[in-house]
């Protein structure tokens, strides 16, 4: 499987890469794959939980724009 989730839209997308290893077919919308959705999404919530940014609350995703370019100077900043 692959998911993806935007972070300024929260729009989500699914694929079976099994099956469609092109990534041809979105199955986001699809009802018949909305308990592999909702298991990637949660996972997605647990890993982002306690970052900076603010994306997740450890159970939901939160979906905002983040900064391109974080940190101080030109020794500490990095790309986000």
């Amino acid at each position: 499987w692959k998911y993806i989730w935007n972070t300024t839209t929260g729009e989500e997308q699914l694929f079976d890469l099994t099956a469609d290893p092109m990534e041809c077919v979105d199955l986001a919308a699809s009802s018949d794959h909305a308990e592999v959705l909702a298991d990637w999404r949660g996972r997605l919530a647990r890993q982002l939980a306690g970052r900076e940014e603010g994306l997740s609350d450890g159970e939901r995703l939160f979906p905002k724009v983040i900064p391109s370019i974080r940190g101080g100077n030109e020794k500490t900043m990095h790309l986000g």
